[in-house]
């Protein structure tokens, strides 16, 4: 089976289809990952950070619950999606900048 950038984006956004399931067991369907594709001009890398904003976003309307004794951080998923974006951004190729130091001659 030949492995598409779809299914790339899917396992680099943490959405695989849990086995006996179906896209709709996930964030995003396939359509949806396809759209964030074609967004992105077919760039692999800039489709899966947009799609880890897309997630930070989602979260970002969960919120902590606390029933008897048990007890859901739901807000803990925000935190861990915005260091992976944030990760990201600081790898990402167009955020490395050429550094130019200054010659001075004695």
């Amino acid at each position: 089976m030949e492995v598409t950038d779809l299914d790339r984006l899917r396992d680099r956004l943490g959405e695989r289809i849990p086995d006996g399931g179906s896209e709709a067991d996930t964030m995003f369907t396939n359509h949806q990952l396809s759209d964030l594709l074609d967004r992105n001009d077919g760039d692999l890398e800039a489709a899966i950070f947009e799609g880890w904003q897309i997630k930070v976003a989602e979260f970002s309307n969960l919120v902590d619950t606390t029933e008897g004794t048990s007890k859901r951080s739901m807000g803990d998923l925000r935190s861990q999606a915005q260091a992976i974006l944030d990760e990201l951004r600081d790898s990402s190729p167009t955020n490395r900048r050429t550094r130019i130091h200054t010659l001075r001659r004695n």
